[in-house]
């Protein structure tokens, strides 16, 4: 009897244990993550994006300083088609990210705050320091010097949002190379 249950039981446990690892280790791992130095600041921000989209969008805006790390969930879905998130320094230290389709939040690297951005919010003197995409491949962040503003609207067009001037429908990356 002990035999039969263990030559039933071992091929189960064979297929069980790998796929139970591959389900956690996507909601755990990130798939693509990528984070730059936020000038005049101690500061890293960054993207983490994972394969768990069962109850969210997978995107995750990450901020780290020496008192820690604090984590935004984004609500921009298909990051493996929609990846472009752009990043501007306001002035004040704080930070604005504009994501695909007006999924936009303000950091406050200092004050270790993530808040969704209002729109209506005057963003004329905001200076664009890149944006988070794929490259190679790969999610990376790719800094103005290399490519010019985009935020991709997937269609949704909305002149009150902050940064309409560099907003479009789909975000070329050979296009936008300077």
């Amino acid at each position: 009897m002990l035999i039969a249950l263990m030559l039933i039981t071992a091929p189960i446990l064979t297929l069980f244990i790998p796929v139970s690892w591959y389900i956690v280790r996507s909601m755990l791992v990130p798939a693509e993550t990528a984070e730059t130095v936020l000038p005049n600041s101690e500061a890293t921000i960054g993207l983490e994006f994972y394969l768990h989209w069962s109850n969210d969008s997978g995107r995750y805006l990450v901020v780290r300083n020496a008192a820690g790390v604090i984590r935004q969930g984004m609500s921009a879905f298909d990051w493996t088609h929609w990846p472009r998130t752009s990043i501007y320094l306001i002035g004040d230290g704080r930070v604005a990210v504009l994501g695909p389709t007006y999924d936009d939040y303000m950091v406050d690297p200092k004050g270790r705050t993530i808040d969704t951005l209002r729109y209506g919010t005057p963003s004329d003197t905001w200076t664009y320091f890149g944006a988070f995409d794929f490259k190679n491949g790969k999610l990376a962040f790719i800094p103005a010097l290399e490519q010019r503003e985009c935020t991709a609207t997937r269609g949704v067009t909305d002149s009150s949002a902050p940064r309409p001037q560099g907003r479009s429908d789909r975000c070329d990356q050979e296009a936008l190379k300077n």
